[in-house]
């Protein structure tokens, strides 16, 4: 019980007031398959197999010319974008998730200094190759809202188990990019003055958080393609309408306002 208490005290010190500053966009399953436009790109059949939500095109030869002019799962028709993960086995059986939400956040001091995504921007959350518990900044396990854990746990009958990943808010704001397609991006810090960039990557960022929902209750039944529970990770390639990215954060970041779910604007 005291390790659970420590785990969800170090999550809400993680957090700021700010926290539902900005929007949310329901993008749900779209399909499946054992391919992977950041890690193997060009390639018809390599890695392990991820479901793909928001884009309807998504596949290993994926561009992203092709994504945008391609159509979304999303309730934000603006949003064309990409996003992957891999896909959960319960008791060996793949399962597709029944609720996907993405949320853009920002937790950082000054949202007002908050840039949208650059175009073609690709980044990969989490660990596929972990081999223990990923750090609750990263991912992490729930049965409902209030809960939160770093392995799956069983939620009882009529509950189920979801997961999020949690991306970087920080850009080095010059790479679309990397070798790893992690190390162009950071996480915020918590300093005296409020949550801030490091030097390295000073351009704040939307803060884009997964939250994949399953329909089975029992977590400890759950693996995933890449591995153990702790290998979850997710994928995320920009291909909104880059104006309706701009005016979102500038209307519901920059103004400090929760736009809720399929904003107008």
């Amino acid at each position: 019980m005291m390790l659970v208490t420590v785990f969800l005290l170090s999550l809400a010190t993680a957090s700021t007031a700010g926290a539902s500053i900005g929007w949310k966009n329901e993008c749900p399953f779209s399909h499946r398959k054992v391919q992977d436009p950041i890690v193997y790109p060009r390639q018809r059949h390599a890695g392990h197999r991820h479901d793909f939500y928001g884009n309807e095109t998504t596949n290993g030869f994926s561009t992203y010319r092709t994504l945008i002019r391609a159509t979304t799962t999303c309730e934000t028709s603006a949003d064309t974008s990409a996003y992957w993960s891999p896909t959960l086995y319960y008791d060996g059986e793949k399962v597709t998730a029944v609720g996907a939400v993405f949320y853009y956040r920002s937790i950082t001091s000054d949202p007002r200094a908050v840039r949208p995504f650059p175009r073609n921007l690709r980044i990969i959350a989490g660990d596929a190759h972990a081999t223990g518990d990923q750090p609750h900044h990263l991912s992490y396990w729930g049965c409902d809202e209030g809960s939160s854990s770093p392995n799956p746990i069983d939620c009882g009958t009529g509950t189920d188990v979801i997961a999020h990943v949690n991306f970087p808010d920080c850009w080095d704001g010059k790479r679309k990019d990397s070798k790893d397609h992690k190390s162009h991006m950071a996480y915020s810090v918590s300093t005296s003055e409020g949550r801030v960039c490091p030097a390295s990557h000073p351009v704040p960022v939307p803060r884009l958080i997964f939250r994949l929902q399953w329909p089975v209750s029992d977590g400890t039944k759950v693996s995933l393609a890449s591995g153990e529970y702790f290998t979850l990770h997710a994928d995320f390639l920009n291909s909104w309408d880059q104006g309706a990215l701009r005016t979102l954060v500038r209307r519901c970041i920059r103004a400090n306002k929760d736009c809720g779910t399929d904003p107008t604007f």
